[in-house]
């Protein structure tokens, strides 16, 4: 019985990531569950060395926790908040490690290695005894429905294509082999039984059509070349066994409904599928030639006496086997279901911990929220900046404090000076503006890297699909790099949107600069700067509307003071407080009923934000209606005390103090602007440059994956290039498909001289053919072929005796190489090598696709005419008359040497390979 190796895996850091994990988003709570890490590592470990059944427990725990571990952590490969455990495993067909941040994958190998202990396990049972039967037959089925079910379930969730022996086709290929042994058993234990002839042929039938099944995924899988030679000649033989025994016994049904011409077909048939079996003998083993040979003896027996007796008794035509209809079948072994994982798991573990939904859930409730306080903010900040709008077009506040025959500064300006400078003052302005430009630098060499790796791999990828075509099978690279693409064309838009801030910021520094400068002013240099108003003499009435101005002022900056608060209180509202309240969110709360319980959240701690929003934006109204009402009246009480135009900041005099005082709250307020912005730049900045880096990583493991499949898919491709030639040679086919056919014909002539034509067919290009007489295109006196300049001739000495004519002639050349090359884009090689000992020939080998140079010297020794014997240190196998020999150079070039009578040697192109195919000698 065949069975396949298991697959083996190196450590996998869970204890690290998880702890980090708990420690970021839960902080201290880690030592609650450090105990449960540590027993979750210590179950993993033991689980991928596991090789018995008696062991298989250690897997089906092991499994039924990553069911836990997934309902408490994040491991969907595809979301950017993923826990990134690095799974390794090493293919059981190549040795070659892929590495994966997927659990999917995890869970396809474990299950993968479960499958081929049950696979193993049946095949070591004692199918000689009843119980050791059932027990074979059941391992069986587990094993074939755990890789049906990593097929099904697992496969088509690995966020990358997976290692070779979990290709769809391998696991097919492994999950119809279970199923094709367990038929057999059944059929076996049939066999030795008084079941019904019609019965034991439609097992045997299911048998041999599931082995079939079985080297038709085989071959679709491109893996035949990493089993033993003898998995596939052993598949043969069994199907062609099976389906022997299926057509004598279906025989002797036929025989007792007395269709007994239809009899002797089919025994007949059953003979020529033994026939069939006897190349294989070598390679299935003598137990298996023996058990052959004498079910092939008991057919013969039958059929002799059924030709007998039909010819004899029944006169009955017998019908042509390739006439003969197909079997019915009975599939007896069927899937069943596998083991509950969950109840071998011994612990719950996590326990208590919040899962990674509702963590997800009260993130994404703080992202909602955070919406919505930054809608508010935004909207204060239009209010407030309506206050400001009307200040300016008002001159206000500066135009009431330029009146002051003293000079006097308000002290809310000092204040809003001290402030700017314990935030920085105006250099902290230009260091902010140089970080913020470094790391707008920084980001944008990221994504230009992210974006040139992406489409580097995704251009490679179209090179190989257009080198190998259709054999080149895996996913474009477009199609599975989609979410890479995605994620980065969203941070590159929000990247060009913080750009176009950034410019907006230098602008406002740019256009304050004047009143940057003034904010690093002491107070006594700010009270020194101060204009005074020498003429300045108000009436009654005139102060009185001063005083109400300077209320107005001073509600309208209590309900900027306000605001600030308020935005503050909303601050303070953390991430940890939406996610416990993210329990009352499900996967069905629709988004306003999400807003609704936020903002009910946020009422319970702040007030009534509706509330709160409607009063201030309409008393705001109110209070700017009546300011500038106010402020028409002052204007009058100037005009009326000659104080007029004060609002003109270009005016001298009495201007100047306002124009002053104006580019003071100016720079106060836009640096307060500029500071706030630059802040929330670099937050931005620091943030994305995160979120790159891991982009950024995501990018190079799922590359390093795509090249790992790849360089495995290159290794495959060349075996199957071996394969098609194997069955062109064993054909005996000359395939011209696109492909160039190189003939050497040499033609001995009389008085010892020896002529060599050389015939170069290129597609569709014309044949060539002269001899030396008529070639005017040589070179100098030794007659160079065209593409050949500059190399030595090939020539062929009989004991130096010999004369060479006419050597080797290629039309339609390439006259530019220098190499032996023909007029093919550089892909052809010839290299040329002289025999001596008496006797040579001209060996000229071709090299497809710049793979190998090939240097071919043979040497033949004490050779005459009756006998060839020949020693070769590449080919050997000699025979008297014939010498054929099979090279095969790194997996690619085959070479035949047919050598009849001394003959000389060639070279044909067969099917896109090489062949040596040697013209007998005239």
């Amino acid at each position: 019985m065949l069975s396949f190796n298991l697959k083996t895996s190196e450590r996998a850091d869970i204890f690290g990531v998880i702890k980090k994990y708990i420690r970021s988003n839960f902080k201290d709570e880690f030592k609650k569950y450090e105990e449960d890490l540590t027993e979750l590592h210590k179950l993993r470990q033991s689980s991928r060395i596991v090789d018995s059944i008696s062991e298989i427990n250690t897997i089906l725990e092991y499994y039924g926790c990553l069911d836990q571990l997934e309902s408490k952590f994040n491991m969907d490969p595809n979301s950017e908040k993923r826990l990134k455990i690095n799974f390794v495993w090493k293919c059981s067909l190549t040795k070659k490690k892929l590495c994966l941040y997927d659990l999917f994958f995890e869970r396809a190998s474990l299950l993968f290695n479960l499958a081929a202990i049950y696979g193993r396990s049946a095949a070591s049972c004692n199918i000689t005894v009843e119980d050791g039967i059932k027990e074979a037959v059941n391992f069986y089925k587990l094993s074939a429905s755990v890789y049906k079910y990593i097929r099904e379930e697992l496969l088509p969730n690995i966020s990358q294509t997976p290692t070779v022996d979990l290709s769809e086709d391998t696991i097919k290929m492994m999950e119809t082999l279970m199923l094709a042994q367990g038929q057999q058993v059944v059929v076996e234990k049939v066999l030795k039984s008084k079941m019904k002839a019609q019965t034991i042929s439609k097992l045997a039938m299911q048998a041999s059509v599931f082995f079939e099944q079985t080297i038709g995924f085989l071959q679709q899988s491109l893996t035949q070349n990493f089993f033993n030679k003898n998995f596939l000649p052993i598949l043969q033989y069994k199907k062609l066994y099976y389906h022997a025994v299926a057509n004598f016994y279906y025989s002797k049904f036929l025989n007792t409904k007395g269709k007994y011409g239809m009899q002797v077909a089919r025994l007949e048939y059953s003979m020529g599928l033994f026939n069939k079996i006897k190349p294989l003998y070598k390679l299935i083993g003598k137990e298996s030639v023996q058990k052959v040979k004498e079910f092939q003896k008991k057919v013969k027996i039958e059929t002799t006496e059924a030709n007998k007796e039909n010819d004899i008794l029944y006169h009955e035509d017998v019908p042509a086997t390739n006439t003969l209809t197909k079997l019915s079948t009975h599939q007896i072994i069927n899937y069943v279901p596998l083991p509950k994982f969950e109840e071998y798991v011994e612990q719950d573990f996590f326990n208590g911990l919040v899962s990674s939904e509702t963590l997800e859930s009260g993130q994404q409730a703080f992202e909602r929220f955070n919406l919505i306080k930054n809608n508010l903010k935004e909207q204060n900040e239009e209010h407030t900046k309506l206050i400001h709008e009307c200040y300016s077009s008002l001159g206000l506040p500066e135009s009431i404090y330029a009146i002051d025959p003293n000079g006097t500064i308000p002290e809310n300006v000092f204040e809003g000076v001290q402030k700017a400078k314990e935030n920085g003052g105006f250099q902290a302005i230009l260091e902010n503006q140089t970080t913020i430009n470094e790391m707008s630098k920084a980001s944008q060499e990221l994504l230009d890297d992210i974006r040139m790796k992406l489409e580097k791999e995704q251009q490679q990828d179209n090179n190989m699909r257009r080198t190998y075509g259709e054999k080149w099978k895996r996913a474009p690279s477009n199609q599975l790099n989609s979410k890479l693409m995605d994620a980065l064309n969203q941070y590159s838009s929000k990247f060009q949107q913080a750009k176009l801030k950034d410019k907006e910021i230098e602008t406002l520094i740019s256009n304050n600069f004047e009143s940057f400068q003034l904010l690093e002013r002491t107070k006594e240099e700010l009270m020194k700067g101060m204009p005074k108003n020498t003429n300045v003499n108000l009436n009654n009435s005139s102060q009185v509307v001063v005083e109400q101005i300077k209320e107005t002022l001073l509600q309208l900056d209590e309900m900027i003071e306000k605001r600030k608060k308020l935005d503050t209180k909303l601050d303070e509202i953390t991430e940890e407080d939406l996610i416990k309240l993210s329990s009352q969110f499900n996967k069905s709360t629709i988004l306003s009923e999400y807003d609704e319980i936020i903002g009910d959240f946020v009422s319970e701690r702040v007030g009534d934000l509706k509330v709160l929003v409607e009063t201030d934006y309409n008393l705001q109204a109110d209070q700017l209606f009546e300011l500038k009402t106010l402020n028409t009246t002052f204007e009058e009480e100037k005009k009326k005390n000659n104080l007029s135009n004060t609002k003109d900041v270009n005016q001298m005099g009495n201007n100047q103090a306002q124009f002053y005082l104006q580019k003071i709250t100016r720079g106060i307020q836009n640096h307060a602007t500029v500071i706030k912005n630059c802040i929330d730049g670099i937050s931005f900045y620091s943030g994305l440059q995160d979120k790159l880096s891991e982009l950024s990583n995501n990018a190079d493991d799922w590359i390093l994956a795509r090249n790992l499949e790849m360089e495995e898919r290159l290794e495959l491709l060349p075996k199957v290039k071996i394969q098609n030639q194997n069955q062109n040679q064993n054909q005996n086919l000359n395939l011209n498909q696109n492909q160039n056919r190189y003939q050497n014909q040499n033609t001995y002539q009389t008085q010892n001289t020896f002529q060599n034509q050389n015939n170069n067919n290129i597609d569709s290009d014309e044949d060539s053919d002269s001899d030396s007489d008529s070639d005017s295109d040589s070179d100098s006196d030794e007659n160079i072929p065209k593409g050949f300049r500059n190399n030595q001739n090939n020539q062929m000495y009989y004991g130096g005796m010999n004369q060479m004519q006419n050597q080797n002639r290629f039309m339609n050349m390439n006259q530019n190489q220098n190499q032996n090359r023909m007029g093919m884009g550089g892909m052809n090689q010839f290299n040329q090598g002289q025999i001596g000992g008496g006797l040579g020939g001209i060996i000229n080998n071709v090299n497809y696709g710049g793979m190998n140079q090939m240097q071919n010297q043979n040497r033949f020794m004490n050779m005459n005419q009756n006998q060839n014997q020949g020693y070769n240190p590449y080919f050997q196998n000699q025979n008297q008359n014939q010498n054929q020999n099979q090279m095969r150079m790194g997996g690619m070039n085959q070479f035949q040497q047919n050598q009849q009578n001394f003959g000389p040697l060639s070279n044909q192109n067969m099917g896109g390979m090489n062949y040596r195919d040697p013209k007998k000698k005239k």
